[in-house]
């Protein structure tokens, strides 16, 4: 209740936010635990279908599962504290501290971490569909660390200040954001070149890897929207509260786009059994 009752209410807290600004933060609220869900099933999915993968994409999908149930939860909290208590409060500087969450665990540390990872895993299938080109994996891995350390900073200053108004107007945040469009263009690109029908010598009718491409492409579309769309609201409404919300939201569409690149395994397998093509190896996301 409290993750979907921020973006309703949340222009009560703070009178310089505009009239009629709910309109668009109900487009965030409701995504974000929309998502949630959506994740939930998607690892439900995975772990269900892939038994045998190995230990260390085991690992990392466990982690990335605890880092979105902990965001989740804190993010939760900083809304529940922010909405309950300062309900109906018309001072900027409410409330004047960041809630404990924030100092406790840092759900904006917390998102850009799982972006990075996500990323990182990313760049490892570029390395592998690209045969090892050196230049490219460099260059994403390369705009994924300079995210990061940009979202490090965001956070140090948050915590430095324990602002809530220093967390939404800082320009390291929407630096961030853009680094983080670079690299999914990047990844997307790649995919699409690499992956594109032609490149390889199996059947057009019979290209499982068109399903994978398709996943890859909508998949880094999506993210880069909602980070191209976070650099926006930054420079549109000057470092106001609406960034709160692709923050969070973002997060999850990572993880959401990791899971579902996984778990497009499943389809494509099925496929290529259906098809009975052999000799092809799915080699951009065989995890045994």
């Amino acid at each position: 209740m409290p993750l979907c009752s921020w973006s309703k209410t949340l222009s009560t807290l703070n009178p310089l936010m505009p009239v009629g600004s709910e309109e668009f933060e109900l487009q965030w609220g409701p995504g974000a635990c929309g998502l949630a869900g959506c994740i939930f099933g998607q690892y439900t999915f995975y772990f269900v279908s892939f038994p045998q993968d190995l230990r260390s994409v085991k690992a990392v999908v466990a982690f990335l599962l605890a880092m979105d149930v902990l965001q989740t939860y804190l993010v939760s909290g900083i809304y529940w504290n922010v909405l309950v208590v300062c309900h109906g409060v018309s001072t900027r500087y409410c409330p004047p501290k960041l809630p404990w969450e924030m100092i406790a665990a840092i759900p904006l540390a917390v998102s850009h971490i799982v972006t990075s990872v996500v990323q990182c895993f990313y760049a490892h299938r570029i390395w592998i569909i690209s045969a090892k080109n050196m230049l490219l994996t460099s260059l994403i891995t390369a705009t994924t660390l300079m995210n990061f350390a940009f979202g490090m900073i965001s956070t140090y200053v948050a915590v430095s200040t324990r602002s809530i108004v220093d967390l939404s107007s800082t320009p390291w945040s929407p630096r961030s954001a853009l680094m983080s469009a670079v690299c999914d263009v990047l990844i997307t690109g790649s995919v699409f070149f690499y992956l594109r029908e032609g490149r390889r010598e199996v059947p057009r009718s019979q290209n499982y890897f068109r399903h994978l491409t398709i996943v890859f492409i909508n998949m880094g579309l999506f993210t880069c929207l909602v980070s191209v769309g976070w650099c926006l609201l930054y420079v549109v409404r000057g470092g106001q509260f609406f960034i709160a919300f692709p923050t969070a939201f973002i997060c999850k569409a990572y993880t959401n786009s990791m899971m579902a690149v996984l778990n497009a395994r499943k389809a494509v397998r099925e496929r290529e059994e259906e098809l009975r093509i052999n000799g092809h190896n799915l080699a951009t996301i065989d995890m045994h």
